[in-house]
Protein backbone atom coordinates (compact mmCIF):
# COMPACT_ATOMS: atom_id res chain seq x y z
CA UNK A 1 0.00 0.00 0.00
CA UNK A 2 3.01 2.31 -0.47
CA UNK A 3 1.16 4.07 -3.34
CA UNK A 4 -2.23 4.50 -1.68
CA UNK A 5 -2.08 8.29 -2.01
CA UNK A 6 -1.61 8.21 -5.79
CA UNK A 7 -4.94 9.30 -7.40
CA UNK A 8 -4.14 7.50 -10.68
CA UNK A 9 -4.59 4.13 -8.96
CA UNK A 10 -8.22 3.06 -9.22
CA UNK A 11 -8.00 -0.70 -8.51
CA UNK A 12 -5.95 -3.02 -6.32
CA UNK A 13 -5.17 -6.34 -8.03
CA UNK A 14 -4.20 -9.27 -5.81
CA UNK A 15 -3.23 -11.84 -8.47
CA UNK A 16 -2.84 -11.79 -12.24
CA UNK A 17 -3.80 -15.02 -14.06
CA UNK A 18 -2.80 -17.06 -11.05
CA UNK A 19 0.86 -16.01 -11.11
CA UNK A 20 2.31 -16.46 -7.60
CA UNK A 21 -1.13 -17.34 -6.30
CA UNK A 22 -0.95 -19.39 -3.14
CA UNK A 23 -3.28 -20.72 -0.52
CA UNK A 24 -6.89 -21.76 -0.92
CA UNK A 25 -9.82 -19.81 -2.28
CA UNK A 26 -10.81 -18.85 1.24
CA UNK A 27 -7.35 -17.28 1.63
CA UNK A 28 -7.92 -15.20 -1.51
CA UNK A 29 -11.23 -14.02 -0.09
CA UNK A 30 -9.61 -13.15 3.23
CA UNK A 31 -6.90 -11.07 1.52
CA UNK A 32 -9.44 -9.37 -0.73
CA UNK A 33 -11.81 -8.52 2.11
CA UNK A 34 -8.89 -7.13 4.14
CA UNK A 35 -7.84 -4.80 1.33
CA UNK A 36 -11.44 -3.67 0.75
CA UNK A 37 -11.75 -2.78 4.42
CA UNK A 38 -8.36 -1.00 4.45
CA UNK A 39 -9.15 1.11 1.37
CA UNK A 40 -12.90 1.27 0.61
CA UNK A 41 -12.30 4.13 -1.87
CA UNK A 42 -10.96 1.80 -4.58
CA UNK A 43 -12.07 -1.35 -6.36
CA UNK A 44 -10.45 -4.69 -5.56
CA UNK A 45 -9.77 -7.29 -8.25
CA UNK A 46 -8.98 -10.57 -6.51
CA UNK A 47 -7.97 -12.67 -9.56
CA UNK A 48 -7.46 -10.74 -12.79
CA UNK A 49 -7.89 -12.99 -15.81
CA UNK A 50 -8.75 -16.04 -13.73
CA UNK A 51 -12.51 -15.71 -13.20
CA UNK A 52 -12.97 -19.29 -12.00
CA UNK A 53 -10.98 -18.23 -8.91
CA UNK A 54 -13.09 -15.12 -8.33
CA UNK A 55 -14.58 -15.34 -4.83
CA UNK A 56 -14.73 -11.73 -3.64
CA UNK A 57 -13.90 -8.18 -4.60
CA UNK A 58 -15.62 -5.90 -7.09
CA UNK A 59 -14.51 -7.14 -10.53
CA UNK A 60 -15.27 -10.18 -12.67
CA UNK A 61 -12.22 -9.96 -14.92
CA UNK A 62 -11.71 -12.01 -18.08
CA UNK A 63 -8.58 -12.20 -20.28
CA UNK A 64 -9.36 -13.25 -23.85
CA UNK A 65 -7.19 -13.31 -26.97
CA UNK A 66 -8.27 -12.20 -29.41
CA UNK A 67 -11.77 -11.34 -28.23
CA UNK A 68 -13.49 -9.22 -27.23
CA UNK A 69 -16.03 -10.91 -25.01
CA UNK A 70 -17.52 -10.41 -21.56
CA UNK A 71 -17.78 -12.57 -18.47
CA UNK A 72 -20.77 -13.57 -16.42
CA UNK A 73 -22.28 -10.65 -14.55
CA UNK A 74 -22.96 -10.99 -10.86
CA UNK A 75 -25.09 -8.77 -8.66
CA UNK A 76 -22.16 -7.43 -6.65
CA UNK A 77 -19.49 -7.11 -9.35
CA UNK A 78 -18.90 -5.38 -12.67
CA UNK A 79 -17.56 -7.08 -15.79
CA UNK A 80 -14.09 -6.18 -17.03
CA UNK A 81 -12.05 -7.40 -19.97
CA UNK A 82 -8.63 -7.14 -18.36
CA UNK A 83 -6.75 -8.16 -21.51
CA UNK A 84 -7.80 -8.68 -25.12
CA UNK A 85 -6.54 -8.09 -28.64
CA UNK A 86 -3.03 -9.27 -29.29
CA UNK A 87 -3.23 -8.90 -33.08
CA UNK A 88 0.10 -8.20 -34.69
CA UNK A 89 1.98 -6.39 -37.43
CA UNK A 90 5.72 -6.50 -38.07
CA UNK A 91 7.33 -3.22 -39.19
CA UNK A 92 10.76 -3.99 -40.58
CA UNK A 93 13.58 -2.08 -38.92
CA UNK A 94 11.56 -1.26 -35.83
CA UNK A 95 11.43 -4.63 -34.06
CA UNK A 96 13.40 -5.78 -31.05
CA UNK A 97 15.30 -8.21 -33.28
CA UNK A 98 15.66 -8.48 -37.05
CA UNK A 99 13.71 -11.72 -37.49
CA UNK A 100 10.46 -9.95 -36.66
CA UNK A 101 8.14 -11.16 -33.96
CA UNK A 102 4.91 -12.91 -33.10
CA UNK A 103 1.49 -12.04 -31.71
CA UNK A 104 -1.05 -13.65 -29.40
CA UNK A 105 -3.59 -13.50 -32.23
CA UNK A 106 -3.38 -13.35 -36.00
CA UNK A 107 -0.64 -11.45 -37.81
CA UNK A 108 -1.61 -8.74 -40.30
CA UNK A 109 0.23 -7.72 -43.45
CA UNK A 110 -0.52 -4.00 -43.67
CA UNK A 111 -1.45 -0.96 -41.59
CA UNK A 112 -4.86 -0.98 -43.28
CA UNK A 113 -5.48 -4.65 -42.33
CA UNK A 114 -4.51 -4.07 -38.70
CA UNK A 115 -6.66 -0.92 -38.47
CA UNK A 116 -9.67 -2.74 -39.93
CA UNK A 117 -9.26 -5.61 -37.46
CA UNK A 118 -8.87 -3.22 -34.52
CA UNK A 119 -11.98 -1.26 -35.51
CA UNK A 120 -13.92 -4.51 -35.75
CA UNK A 121 -12.99 -5.30 -32.15
CA UNK A 122 -13.99 -1.79 -31.04
CA UNK A 123 -17.36 -2.33 -32.72
CA UNK A 124 -17.84 -5.47 -30.66
CA UNK A 125 -16.79 -3.65 -27.47
CA UNK A 126 -19.43 -1.03 -28.18
CA UNK A 127 -22.08 -3.77 -28.33
CA UNK A 128 -20.79 -5.47 -25.18
CA UNK A 129 -21.36 -2.30 -23.17
CA UNK A 130 -25.08 -2.72 -23.77
CA UNK A 131 -25.25 -6.49 -23.42
CA UNK A 132 -24.24 -8.13 -21.19
CA UNK A 133 -22.89 -4.87 -19.70
CA UNK A 134 -19.10 -4.67 -20.04
CA UNK A 135 -17.71 -1.84 -17.90
CA UNK A 136 -13.98 -1.81 -18.67
CA UNK A 137 -11.53 -3.11 -21.28
CA UNK A 138 -7.76 -3.06 -21.71
CA UNK A 139 -6.18 -3.69 -25.12
CA UNK A 140 -2.89 -5.55 -25.45
CA UNK A 141 -0.89 -3.43 -25.89
CA UNK A 142 0.40 0.16 -26.27
CA UNK A 143 3.70 -0.86 -27.89
CA UNK A 144 5.51 -3.97 -29.04
CA UNK A 145 7.69 -5.58 -26.36
CA UNK A 146 10.70 -7.69 -27.21
CA UNK A 147 9.40 -10.56 -29.37
CA UNK A 148 5.72 -9.62 -29.13
CA UNK A 149 4.35 -7.42 -31.93
CA UNK A 150 0.91 -6.80 -30.40
CA UNK A 151 1.38 -3.07 -29.95
CA UNK A 152 -0.29 0.01 -31.33
CA UNK A 153 3.27 1.35 -31.68
CA UNK A 154 6.47 -0.41 -32.68
CA UNK A 155 9.06 -1.46 -30.08
CA UNK A 156 11.08 1.76 -30.59
CA UNK A 157 7.88 3.90 -30.32
CA UNK A 158 8.64 5.48 -33.70
CA UNK A 159 5.81 4.03 -35.83
CA UNK A 160 2.09 4.02 -35.05
CA UNK A 161 0.88 0.86 -36.75
CA UNK A 162 -2.73 1.98 -37.24
CA UNK A 163 -4.67 4.92 -38.65
CA UNK A 164 -4.71 7.40 -35.75
CA UNK A 165 -7.83 9.30 -36.87
CA UNK A 166 -9.90 6.14 -37.29
CA UNK A 167 -8.95 4.59 -33.96
CA UNK A 168 -9.49 7.90 -32.16
CA UNK A 169 -12.97 8.18 -33.67
CA UNK A 170 -13.76 4.62 -32.51
CA UNK A 171 -12.48 5.37 -29.00
CA UNK A 172 -14.42 8.66 -28.82
CA UNK A 173 -17.63 6.89 -29.82
CA UNK A 174 -17.25 4.35 -27.01
CA UNK A 175 -16.32 6.95 -24.40
CA UNK A 176 -19.21 9.22 -25.44
CA UNK A 177 -21.70 6.34 -25.36
CA UNK A 178 -20.45 5.22 -21.94
CA UNK A 179 -21.37 8.64 -20.50
CA UNK A 180 -24.90 8.54 -21.90
CA UNK A 181 -26.05 4.96 -21.47
CA UNK A 182 -29.80 4.61 -22.08
CA UNK A 183 -32.15 2.41 -20.09
CA UNK A 184 -31.86 -1.03 -21.68
CA UNK A 185 -34.62 -3.62 -21.60
CA UNK A 186 -33.71 -7.29 -21.76
CA UNK A 187 -35.29 -8.86 -24.82
CA UNK A 188 -36.50 -11.74 -22.65
CA UNK A 189 -38.45 -9.40 -20.35
CA UNK A 190 -42.21 -9.05 -20.68
CA UNK A 191 -42.80 -6.63 -23.55
CA UNK A 192 -45.94 -5.82 -25.47
CA UNK A 193 -47.47 -3.47 -28.03
CA UNK A 194 -50.06 -0.96 -26.96
CA UNK A 195 -52.39 -3.18 -29.03
CA UNK A 196 -51.88 -6.92 -28.88
CA UNK A 197 -52.06 -7.29 -32.67
CA UNK A 198 -51.11 -3.88 -34.10
CA UNK A 199 -52.76 -2.77 -37.33
CA UNK A 200 -50.88 -0.22 -39.44
CA UNK A 201 -53.13 1.69 -41.83
CA UNK A 202 -52.26 2.18 -45.47
CA UNK A 203 -49.91 5.10 -45.96
CA UNK A 204 -47.15 6.19 -48.32
CA UNK A 205 -45.10 7.10 -45.27
CA UNK A 206 -43.28 4.54 -43.19
CA UNK A 207 -45.39 3.66 -40.17
CA UNK A 208 -44.14 2.02 -36.98
CA UNK A 209 -45.58 0.33 -33.92
CA UNK A 210 -43.03 -0.16 -31.15
CA UNK A 211 -42.80 -2.53 -28.22
CA UNK A 212 -43.55 -1.07 -24.81
CA UNK A 213 -42.09 -1.96 -21.43
CA UNK A 214 -44.13 -2.49 -18.29
CA UNK A 215 -44.36 1.29 -17.84
CA UNK A 216 -45.80 1.62 -21.36
CA UNK A 217 -42.61 3.34 -22.55
CA UNK A 218 -40.80 2.50 -25.77
CA UNK A 219 -38.37 -0.29 -24.87
CA UNK A 220 -34.69 0.04 -25.85
CA UNK A 221 -33.17 -3.40 -26.42
CA UNK A 222 -29.83 -4.76 -27.59
CA UNK A 223 -29.40 -8.13 -29.28
CA UNK A 224 -32.68 -9.81 -30.11
CA UNK A 225 -34.60 -12.15 -32.37
CA UNK A 226 -38.13 -11.02 -33.25
CA UNK A 227 -40.86 -13.00 -35.04
CA UNK A 228 -44.32 -12.18 -36.36
CA UNK A 229 -46.92 -13.28 -38.91
CA UNK A 230 -48.97 -11.27 -41.43
CA UNK A 231 -50.46 -11.53 -44.92
CA UNK A 232 -48.30 -10.56 -47.89
CA UNK A 233 -48.79 -6.79 -48.36
CA UNK A 234 -50.75 -5.81 -51.46
CA UNK A 235 -50.31 -2.86 -53.77
CA UNK A 236 -47.57 -1.11 -55.71
CA UNK A 237 -44.36 -0.54 -53.73
CA UNK A 238 -45.98 -2.04 -50.63
CA UNK A 239 -43.83 -3.56 -47.91
CA UNK A 240 -44.06 -4.63 -44.28
CA UNK A 241 -42.00 -6.36 -41.60
CA UNK A 242 -39.93 -5.89 -38.46
CA UNK A 243 -38.05 -2.75 -37.42
CA UNK A 244 -35.09 -3.19 -35.11
CA UNK A 245 -32.83 -0.72 -33.33
CA UNK A 246 -34.90 2.10 -34.75
CA UNK A 247 -33.93 4.79 -32.25
CA UNK A 248 -32.58 8.30 -32.84
CA UNK A 249 -33.19 8.01 -36.56
CA UNK A 250 -31.15 4.85 -37.03
CA UNK A 251 -31.84 1.17 -37.35
CA UNK A 252 -32.71 -1.58 -39.78
CA UNK A 253 -35.82 -2.81 -41.56
CA UNK A 254 -36.36 -6.55 -42.10
CA UNK A 255 -39.26 -7.02 -44.48
CA UNK A 256 -41.01 -8.31 -47.57
CA UNK A 257 -42.37 -6.48 -50.61
CA UNK A 258 -45.66 -7.17 -52.36
CA UNK A 259 -43.80 -9.07 -55.12
CA UNK A 260 -42.29 -11.51 -52.57
CA UNK A 261 -38.84 -9.90 -52.38
CA UNK A 262 -37.37 -10.10 -48.88
CA UNK A 263 -34.91 -7.44 -47.78
CA UNK A 264 -32.75 -5.94 -45.04
CA UNK A 265 -31.95 -2.24 -45.32
CA UNK A 266 -30.68 0.62 -43.22
CA UNK A 267 -32.97 3.21 -41.73
CA UNK A 268 -31.64 6.71 -41.07
CA UNK A 269 -28.14 8.12 -40.95
CA UNK A 270 -26.95 6.50 -37.71
CA UNK A 271 -26.65 2.98 -39.12
CA UNK A 272 -24.09 1.33 -41.34
CA UNK A 273 -25.28 1.32 -44.97
CA UNK A 274 -26.83 -2.09 -45.64
CA UNK A 275 -29.23 -2.80 -48.50
CA UNK A 276 -29.66 -6.45 -49.54
CA UNK A 277 -32.61 -8.34 -50.97
CA UNK A 278 -33.63 -11.70 -52.39
CA UNK A 279 -36.44 -12.48 -54.85
CA UNK A 280 -38.75 -15.26 -53.68
CA UNK A 281 -42.05 -16.85 -54.67
CA UNK A 282 -43.63 -16.34 -51.26
CA UNK A 283 -47.39 -15.78 -51.26
CA UNK A 284 -50.17 -15.73 -48.70
CA UNK A 285 -49.29 -15.73 -45.01
CA UNK A 286 -45.75 -14.73 -44.03
CA UNK A 287 -43.77 -15.88 -41.02
CA UNK A 288 -40.94 -13.41 -40.54
CA UNK A 289 -38.00 -13.94 -38.18
CA UNK A 290 -35.38 -11.20 -37.77
CA UNK A 291 -32.11 -11.21 -35.81
CA UNK A 292 -29.92 -8.33 -34.71
CA UNK A 293 -27.00 -9.78 -32.76
CA UNK A 294 -23.79 -7.83 -32.29
CA UNK A 295 -22.90 -6.70 -35.80
CA UNK A 296 -24.87 -9.47 -37.58
CA UNK A 297 -28.32 -9.07 -39.14
CA UNK A 298 -30.39 -12.02 -40.29
CA UNK A 299 -33.82 -12.49 -41.90
CA UNK A 300 -35.81 -15.69 -42.32
CA UNK A 301 -39.10 -15.69 -44.24
CA UNK A 302 -40.96 -18.95 -44.89
CA UNK A 303 -37.73 -20.88 -45.45
CA UNK A 304 -35.88 -18.12 -47.33
CA UNK A 305 -32.78 -16.61 -45.70
CA UNK A 306 -30.60 -13.55 -46.11
CA UNK A 307 -28.08 -12.02 -43.71
CA UNK A 308 -25.60 -9.17 -43.44
CA UNK A 309 -22.59 -8.34 -41.31
CA UNK A 310 -20.96 -5.13 -40.12
CA UNK A 311 -24.16 -3.57 -38.81
CA UNK A 312 -23.66 -0.88 -36.22
CA UNK A 313 -26.49 0.29 -34.02
CA UNK A 314 -26.14 -1.47 -30.73
CA UNK A 315 -29.41 -0.58 -29.07
CA UNK A 316 -32.77 0.85 -29.96
CA UNK A 317 -36.48 0.28 -30.23
CA UNK A 318 -38.01 -2.82 -31.78
CA UNK A 319 -41.38 -3.21 -33.49
CA UNK A 320 -43.12 -3.53 -36.86
CA UNK A 321 -43.45 -1.30 -39.90
CA UNK A 322 -45.56 -0.94 -43.04
CA UNK A 323 -45.52 1.25 -46.13
CA UNK A 324 -48.14 1.64 -48.89
CA UNK A 325 -50.14 -1.14 -47.31
CA UNK A 326 -52.52 -1.88 -44.46
CA UNK A 327 -51.10 -4.76 -42.40
CA UNK A 328 -52.26 -6.62 -39.32
CA UNK A 329 -49.40 -8.25 -37.38
CA UNK A 330 -50.02 -11.37 -35.30
CA UNK A 331 -48.10 -13.61 -32.89
CA UNK A 332 -45.26 -11.16 -32.36
CA UNK A 333 -42.52 -12.65 -30.15
CA UNK A 334 -39.18 -11.30 -29.09
CA UNK A 335 -36.25 -12.73 -27.15
CA UNK A 336 -32.50 -13.08 -26.99
CA UNK A 337 -31.86 -16.81 -27.46
CA UNK A 338 -28.07 -16.43 -27.66
CA UNK A 339 -26.35 -19.01 -25.48
CA UNK A 340 -22.76 -19.98 -24.86
CA UNK A 341 -21.94 -23.67 -24.51
CA UNK A 342 -19.40 -24.20 -21.77
CA UNK A 343 -17.45 -27.23 -20.60
CA UNK A 344 -18.39 -27.95 -16.99
CA UNK A 345 -14.89 -27.94 -15.51
CA UNK A 346 -13.94 -24.33 -16.27
CA UNK A 347 -15.50 -20.91 -16.65
CA UNK A 348 -13.73 -19.93 -19.86
CA UNK A 349 -13.76 -23.07 -22.02
CA UNK A 350 -16.49 -22.49 -24.60
CA UNK A 351 -17.41 -23.90 -28.00
CA UNK A 352 -15.86 -21.23 -30.22
CA UNK A 353 -15.65 -20.89 -34.00
CA UNK A 354 -12.11 -20.97 -35.36
CA UNK A 355 -10.92 -20.35 -38.91
CA UNK A 356 -8.01 -22.51 -40.00
CA UNK A 357 -6.78 -22.60 -43.58
CA UNK A 358 -10.14 -21.31 -44.87
CA UNK A 359 -11.95 -24.13 -43.09
CA UNK A 360 -14.27 -23.11 -40.27
CA UNK A 361 -14.44 -25.58 -37.44
CA UNK A 362 -15.63 -25.53 -33.85
CA UNK A 363 -13.38 -26.27 -30.91
CA UNK A 364 -13.34 -25.62 -27.20
CA UNK A 365 -11.34 -22.49 -26.65
CA UNK A 366 -11.33 -19.37 -24.50
CA UNK A 367 -10.37 -17.02 -27.33
CA UNK A 368 -13.29 -15.96 -29.53
CA UNK A 369 -12.32 -13.82 -32.50
CA UNK A 370 -15.48 -11.79 -32.11
CA UNK A 371 -18.31 -11.84 -29.62
CA UNK A 372 -20.70 -13.88 -31.78
CA UNK A 373 -18.15 -16.64 -32.36
CA UNK A 374 -19.13 -18.27 -29.07
CA UNK A 375 -22.90 -17.64 -29.17
CA UNK A 376 -25.50 -20.08 -30.47
CA UNK A 377 -29.25 -20.24 -30.92
CA UNK A 378 -30.87 -23.53 -29.98
CA UNK A 379 -33.55 -23.95 -32.64
CA UNK A 380 -36.10 -26.73 -32.91
CA UNK A 381 -34.32 -29.65 -34.57
CA UNK A 382 -34.06 -29.35 -38.34
CA UNK A 383 -34.91 -33.03 -38.80
CA UNK A 384 -37.01 -33.58 -35.66
CA UNK A 385 -38.75 -30.74 -33.82
CA UNK A 386 -38.36 -32.59 -30.52
CA UNK A 387 -34.58 -32.20 -30.85
CA UNK A 388 -32.42 -29.09 -31.16
CA UNK A 389 -30.09 -27.64 -33.78
CA UNK A 390 -27.30 -25.19 -32.99
CA UNK A 391 -27.26 -22.15 -35.28
CA UNK A 392 -24.30 -19.80 -35.14
CA UNK A 393 -25.21 -16.24 -34.19
CA UNK A 394 -22.28 -14.76 -36.13
CA UNK A 395 -22.70 -17.09 -39.14
CA UNK A 396 -26.51 -17.32 -39.24
CA UNK A 397 -26.57 -19.59 -42.30
CA UNK A 398 -24.45 -22.27 -40.57
CA UNK A 399 -25.16 -25.05 -38.03
CA UNK A 400 -23.11 -27.43 -35.90
CA UNK A 401 -23.03 -30.57 -38.04
CA UNK A 402 -21.69 -34.09 -37.50
CA UNK A 403 -19.15 -35.28 -40.08
CA UNK A 404 -18.61 -38.94 -41.11
CA UNK A 405 -15.25 -38.90 -39.28
CA UNK A 406 -16.97 -38.09 -35.98
CA UNK A 407 -15.85 -34.46 -35.83
CA UNK A 408 -18.45 -31.73 -35.40
CA UNK A 409 -17.90 -28.67 -37.60
CA UNK A 410 -19.78 -25.61 -38.76
CA UNK A 411 -21.47 -26.07 -42.14
CA UNK A 412 -23.71 -23.95 -44.35
CA UNK A 413 -27.36 -24.99 -44.28
CA UNK A 414 -28.41 -27.49 -46.94
CA UNK A 415 -32.02 -28.39 -47.64
CA UNK A 416 -31.38 -32.13 -47.53
CA UNK A 417 -32.49 -34.91 -45.19
CA UNK A 418 -28.89 -35.98 -44.53
CA UNK A 419 -27.76 -32.48 -43.54
CA UNK A 420 -30.76 -31.90 -41.28
CA UNK A 421 -30.27 -35.24 -39.54
CA UNK A 422 -26.55 -34.57 -38.94
CA UNK A 423 -27.44 -31.14 -37.50
CA UNK A 424 -30.08 -32.43 -35.05
CA UNK A 425 -29.38 -33.37 -31.43
CA UNK A 426 -31.48 -34.62 -28.53
CA UNK A 427 -31.18 -32.60 -25.34
CA UNK A 428 -30.93 -34.82 -22.24
CA UNK A 429 -29.91 -34.60 -18.60
CA UNK A 430 -26.16 -34.36 -18.22
CA UNK A 431 -24.34 -37.69 -18.40
CA UNK A 432 -22.25 -36.64 -15.41
CA UNK A 433 -24.44 -36.95 -12.31
CA UNK A 434 -27.44 -35.52 -14.14
CA UNK A 435 -25.90 -32.03 -14.11
CA UNK A 436 -26.57 -29.54 -16.91
CA UNK A 437 -27.14 -31.15 -20.35
CA UNK A 438 -25.82 -33.74 -22.77
CA UNK A 439 -26.65 -33.81 -26.48
CA UNK A 440 -27.15 -37.12 -28.31
CA UNK A 441 -26.73 -37.24 -32.09
CA UNK A 442 -29.83 -38.08 -34.11
CA UNK A 443 -27.64 -39.43 -36.91
CA UNK A 444 -25.65 -41.72 -34.58
CA UNK A 445 -27.72 -42.91 -31.64
CA UNK A 446 -25.70 -43.45 -28.49
CA UNK A 447 -23.05 -40.88 -29.49
CA UNK A 448 -22.91 -37.58 -27.63
CA UNK A 449 -21.43 -34.18 -28.32
CA UNK A 450 -18.22 -33.95 -26.27
CA UNK A 451 -14.87 -32.25 -26.22
CA UNK A 452 -11.77 -34.24 -27.03
CA UNK A 453 -8.54 -32.33 -26.51
CA UNK A 454 -9.38 -29.06 -28.32
CA UNK A 455 -11.86 -30.58 -30.75
CA UNK A 456 -15.62 -31.00 -30.70
CA UNK A 457 -16.67 -34.56 -31.56
CA UNK A 458 -19.52 -37.06 -31.24
CA UNK A 459 -18.61 -40.35 -29.56
CA UNK A 460 -20.01 -43.10 -27.33
CA UNK A 461 -19.99 -42.34 -23.61
CA UNK A 462 -18.88 -45.19 -21.36
CA UNK A 463 -16.24 -44.12 -18.86
CA UNK A 464 -16.57 -41.54 -16.10
CA UNK A 465 -14.26 -39.19 -17.98
CA UNK A 466 -16.34 -39.47 -21.15
CA UNK A 467 -19.49 -38.72 -19.16
CA UNK A 468 -17.81 -35.65 -17.72
CA UNK A 469 -16.55 -34.44 -21.10
CA UNK A 470 -20.02 -34.78 -22.66
CA UNK A 471 -21.79 -32.74 -19.95
CA UNK A 472 -22.22 -29.15 -21.08
CA UNK A 473 -23.62 -26.00 -19.54
CA UNK A 474 -25.74 -23.44 -21.38
CA UNK A 475 -25.31 -19.84 -20.25
CA UNK A 476 -26.38 -16.44 -21.59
Amino acid sequence: MNHISHPCIITWILFNEGWSMYGKREDIKRFSDKISAYDPSRFVNDSSGLPNEHVSGDVYDLHIYQGPSAGILESNTFAALGEFGGVGLNVKGHNWFDRGGWAYGEMNKTNEDLTKRYLQMQNELYSLMYHPGLSASMYTQISDVEGETNGLYTYDRKVLKMDAKKIKAAHDKIVSASKNMPKITNANDKLSFADKNPVLKKSKDLQFAYLKNQNKEDANITSAIAECEFKLPEGKDASAGIAMRAANGGGYLFGIKSDGTIFIKSLGENSEKIDIEKKTEIKGKIHLKAQAFGSVLYLYANGNRIFAKDAFNSYGKCGVFAQNSQVKFENFKIGNPARRIRATETTVKFIVIREEKDKIRCIFDCNPKVMGDCHWELEAGLADKSGVSFRSMSHPDKYLTLNPDGNITLKTFEDSDEYKKNATWYMKKGNHEGLHYSFESMAKKGEFMKHKAWNLVAAPVKTGGEKFDSTLELIE
